[in-house]
């Protein structure tokens, strides 16, 4: 079983950062609230969306939760521009005209509109993961799933990214991140969950998970990565 008996609430705009030991299950839970992981039991509620073992909603739910990856999961073949607008005329179904207006106000924003008739290999890390975090907000979705997303990028790059998740955490949107970056936990957090086996052992503040946490497994874990 990945995940044991894991139950939490997520309000509105609330900056979620999840942390924990390598096969702790943070990818598999995050892979289930996008309806990526098929799920046994149980069940996830969005707003007044439910996803659970008869996997109704699978397209509704995907459409209301981005997903920002790990190693970006861009379209190597199509540009910049292409690949923020091909969800919106697909999922949204929306025009190419107005994909394409869309596409170009996100990539305004994140400094990336020269970018646009670039390819993904013609970028560095930082730029590609910005690209991918246009192509998750153009769905205009209600939770933002970052897993790992800075862990495949140099400090200056990760630093871009932190920049654009306090950004997107400034203007009201829902953000979970799974990270093994606890700096950009400390910066980013709201609360702060600890998995470890598929269970979530610990929930809290910064302050009460990574300052001073009462839960041995997880001074346990910190005492680890911060040698």
């Amino acid at each position: 079983m990945a995940l044991d008996n894991v139950t939490f609430s997520v309000g509105r705009g609330e900056k979620i950062v999840v942390i924990g030991p390598s096969g702790a299950g943070k990818s598999t839970l995050f892979r289930c609230i996008n309806a990526l992981e098929e799920i046994d039991s149980g069940k996830i509620i969005i707003d007044d969306v439910t996803l659970d073992s008869t996997h109704r909603d699978i397209a509704k739910v995907r459409a209301d939760v981005g997903f920002v990856f790990q190693h970006f999961h861009l379209f190597p073949h199509l540009t910049v521009l292409g690949n923020i607008t091909l969800a919106q005329t697909v999922v949204r179904k929306k025009s190419q005209e107005e994909s394409t207006e869309t596409a170009r106000i996100l990539l305004n924003r994140f400094g990336l509109l020269d970018k646009e008739q670039s390819y993904p290999s013609e970028l560095s890390g930082g730029q590609c993961q910005r690209a991918a975090i246009c192509r998750a907000m153009a769905l205009n979705p209600k939770i933002l799933l970052f897993d790992e997303a800075t862990s495949a990028l140099d400090p200056e790059m990760m630093s871009e990214v932190v920049d654009v998740m306090n950004l997107l955490a400034r203007e009201g949107i829902t953000l979970m991140i799974v990270t093994h970056e606890l700096g950009v936990a400390r910066e980013v957090a709201d609360r702060v969950i600890f998995m470890d086996d598929g269970r979530i052992e610990a929930i809290g503040t910064v302050e009460e998970i990574l300052v001073s946490p009462e839960n041995e497994r997880v001074k346990t874990f910190l005492a680890k990565v911060l040698a």
